[in-house]
C-alpha cells in the first residue's frame, strides 16, 4: 500500500514564504499525520503499516535526519564570481556517526577575471585552474543550539561560533542583507537584490522521488535575476586554516596565486551591481541521495534570466525556465517541462581530485508554446565542495562551475526575444561518488550521468 503526503502539508509547503521553514517541519514532524493512505481519512489511524510498526522515536528521528534547506545566493562579476550559500541539514543532529549536522556557510569564488583568463587558456587539464586563478573555499558549520531564527515570520538567522558571525536579514522576499565576519579571516557584506520589477518565480514542490518515503523536494526562485552590491575582504588569517587545493579532510583552500597575494596583505573585493541569483529550497531528500545537474543566466543589463533544475530521479523538479522584459516593460515566463528539453553534455573531462566527469559545455534545447529556445553554457572551471567529516558528505560531492552563457529564444514569427551572448553564469553538479568511483576510471564516455 502506498503512502502519501498529506494535502495540507504539501498546499503549506508550496506557498510562497521568506521564512526559514525548519520550524513549520519540525511541527510537522511532532504530529503523526504527515502521511496518508488514498481513501483512508484524515483522522485517526491514517498512517501506513510501515509507519504504524517503526517507533516514533526512530521515525521522528529519520524524518529530521532526511531534511536539508538551503538559501543559495549567486554573485557573478569579474571581481567575484562565485557563491554565498547556506545549507541547513540534520538540524538535530540525529545518527552523529554517520551525518553531520547544523547551518553550514559557504563563501567560494574566484577573483579579478577568472572566465577571461580560464577562457583565453583553454587548453589545460582539469582541476589545473588552480594553478592559475585567484579562487577559494571558505565553509564553516554552526551548531543549531547556535542558531536563532528570529524576525515577524522567523525569516531572519543570527549564529555565533567560533569566533565566526553569521547575520541575514530578509528585508522582503526578494531582498536580503548577508554579513558574514571572522576576525582576521574574511569578512562578507553586501545586499542581494532582485532586478526592480522582475518576477517571483512560484514553488515547484516534487513529490516523485524514489529514495525514501516521503521523499520530496520545493524549489523556490524569488529573484532569478539579481543585482549584488557590497564588500568582501579576504585577509591572512585564513591562509592558517586552509589547504593550497581542495582537500578530502579540508575543505577550505586558498589557491596559490591567491595565497601569494595574502601572503602580502589582505584582499578586499567591491562588488556594485553584480549580477545575481537566489534560490531558497528544502525538503525531504537525504543527501548521498540527491543528484543534480544546475545552470542559471541572470543578466539584470539586459533583463533577462535563465535557470535550469534537473534532479535526479524526479521529473518533476527538471525543468527549463526562462524570463526577459518585453517591449512593453511586462515580464514574460517560459515554464519548460523536462520531457520538452534535450540537455546534452557535450563535453567533458574526468577531474583528479572529485574523481568525476564534470561537463565542459552543455548545449540545451527547447520548444514551447511557440517559443524556440536555444542554450550554449561553457564551463571553464570548477570549485569543488567535497568534505570528510562524516561517511554521508564523504561520498557526495558538489563542483560549483564558472562558465558563461549564449542563449537565445525565438518566437514562432522568428523575431528574436532573448539574444545574450558569452553572459557569466553559474551552476552545479552534485551526486554521489561511491557508485562513480568505481565505474568512472573505466568509463571514458561523455554521457550525462543522469
Amino acid at each position: 500500500m502506498k503512502a502519501t503526503l498529506n494535502k495540507q502539508f504539501l498546499d503549506e509547503v508550496q506557498q510562497e514564504n521568506l521564512a526559514w521553514r525548519w520550524p513549520a517541519y519540525e511541527s510537522w514532524f511532532a504530529r503523526d499525520d504527515l502521511y496518508k493512505i488514498p481513501g483512508v481519512s484524515q483522522g485517526g489511524g491514517s498512517a501506513p503499516f510501515w509507519w504504524s510498526a517503526v517507533p516514533s522515536k526512530i521515525l521522528n528521528r529519520y524524518q529530521s535526519a532526511a531534511f536539508i534547506e538551503w538559501r543559495y545566493f549567486s554573485i557573478l562579476s569579474p571581481e567575484f564570481h562565485g557563491i554565498c550559500g547556506f545549507s541547513l541539514f540534520n538540524p538535530e543532529h540525529h545518527f552523529p556517526q554517520f551525518a553531520e549536522g547544523g547551518l553550514i556557510a559557504i563563501v567560494a569564488g574566484a577573483l579579478e577575471g577568472a572566465v577571461e583568463r580560464l577562457r583565453n587558456d583553454s587548453h589545460h587539464r582539469a582541476g589545473e585552474e588552480l594553478e592559475r586563478i585567484q579562487e577559494f573555499c571558505f565553509m564553516h558549520v554552526f551548531p543549531m543550539e547556535s542558531v536563532i531564527f528570529h524576525g515577524p515570520n522567523r525569516q531572519n538567522v543570527s549564529a555565533s561560533h567560533e569566533g565566526v558571525e553569521l547575520k541575514i536579514d530578509m528585508l522582503d522576499m526578494q531582498t536580503a542583507d548577508i554579513h558574514i565576519e571572522m576576525e582576521g579571516g574574511i569578512s562578507v557584506r553586501f545586499r542581494h537584490q532582485a532586478v526592480p520589477g522582475s518576477p517571483v518565480l512560484p514553488p515547484v514542490t516534487a513529490t516523485d522521488f524514489r529514495t525514501v518515503p516521503g521523499a520530496h523536494w520545493t524549489i523556490f526562485n524569488p529573484s532569478p535575476v539579481a543585482q549584488v552590491s557590497g564588500t568582501m575582504v579576504v585577509r591572512p588569517g585564513l591562509l592558517q586554516m586552509s589547504e593550497r587545493a581542495p582537500n578530502v579532510h579540508n575543505p577550505n583552500f586558498i589557491s596559490p596565486p591567491l595565497a601569494e597575494r595574502l601572503y602580502n596583505g589582505y584582499v578586499k573585493v567591491q562588488l556594485n551591481d553584480a549580477a545575481g541569483y537566489y534560490e531558497h529550497s528544502y525538503g525531504m531528500n537525504p543527501m548521498p541521495l540527491h543528484g543534480w545537474d544546475f545552470l542559471f543566466v541572470p543578466s539584470p543589463a539586459n533583463k533577462s534570466g535563465l535557470v535550469l533544475q534537473t534532479y535526479r530521479g524526479s521529473a518533476q523538479a527538471s525543468y527549463l525556465e526562462v524570463l526577459w522584459q518585453q517591449e512593453d516593460m511586462s515580464w514574460k515566463t517560459l515554464h519548460v517541462p523536462y520531457d520538452k528539453c534535450t540537455i546534452d553534455w557535450a563535453e567533458t573531462s574526468w577531474h583528479p581530485g572529485l574523481r568525476v566527469h564534470v561537463p565542459r559545455k552543455r548545449i540545451i534545447k527547447a520548444s514551447i508554446e511557440g517559443f524556440k529556445i536555444e542554450i550554449t553554457n561553457q564551463i571553464f572551471g570548477e570549485i569543488p565542495f567535497i568534505r570528510a567529516h562524516s561517511p554521508v558528505v564523504r561520498h557526495f560531492f558538489i563542483s560549483e562551475e564558472i562558465s558563461s552563457t549564449s542563449w537565445t529564444v525565438t518566437d514562432s514569427q522568428g523575431h528574436r526575444c532573448v539574444d545574450v551572448k558569452d553572459a557569466l553564469s553559474g551552476g552545479e553538479t552534485a551526486r554521489g561518488r561511491w557508485y562513480y568511483n568505481l565505474n568512472g576510471i573505466f568509463d571514458l564516455s561523455a554521457s550525462k550521468p543522469f
